[in-house]
């Protein structure tokens, strides 16, 4: 059962030696530092009711503070690894490739109306109660006779939906 005064007095036993032996361990990183120790006080209260308290706690601890040091190390230099530098970057896109989806000619209404002509009549109508009159879900259902459940599950598919057909307008634009 976990206590959490013995708790408690584990960590502030233990917590500020741990701490700064992280702090050491991972060069003054200070931000690295408190994920680990984070983790660590994290990976004690999982442990907590499978822990033998009276044996060597602190030692546990080091152990458990070095395997996370060490993971947290190489995932930050995998991170690092696979930083660019502003050299090896692509040039950023002319604003005239987007000019036709995003030019201040074309309104939000024309925009969405386009969306709207590639939708199935059924997804227009309901993305238009949804999206467009933001009317409720229950509204929604009591309108067009579709249980709730179900209006859920439609509209979590007409969102996918649209999520592919703004990214085939953008694939026509680029």
């Amino acid at each position: 059962m976990f206590d959490l005064k013995e708790y408690e007095a584990v960590v502030n036993k233990y917590g500020t030696a741990l701490y700064k032996y992280c702090l050491a361990r991972l060069s003054l990183n200070k931000e690295l530092c408190d994920e680990v120790y984070n983790d660590l006080l994290l990976v004690l209260y999982k442990k907590w009711d499978g822990l033998d308290k009276s044996r060597e706690l602190g030692a546990w601890l080091y152990r458990c503070a070095d395997r996370l040091i060490s993971k947290a190390r190489s995932q930050r230099a995998k991170y690092q690894s696979k930083l660019l530098s502003p050299d090896d970057c692509p040039e950023p896109e002319t604003q005239s490739t987007l000019d036709r989806y995003f030019s201040p000619k074309t309104s939000t209404s024309q925009q969405l109306e386009e969306l709207c002509q590639r939708l199935s009549p059924e997804e227009e109508r309901l993305f238009r109660l949804r999206y467009m009159e933001k009317a409720t879900l229950e509204s929604i259902s009591s309108a067009t006779g579709i249980s709730y459940s179900t209006l859920r599950l439609r509209l979590s598919k007409l969102e996918k939906r649209i999520r592919s057909i703004v990214g085939e307008l953008f694939e026509e634009i680029s």
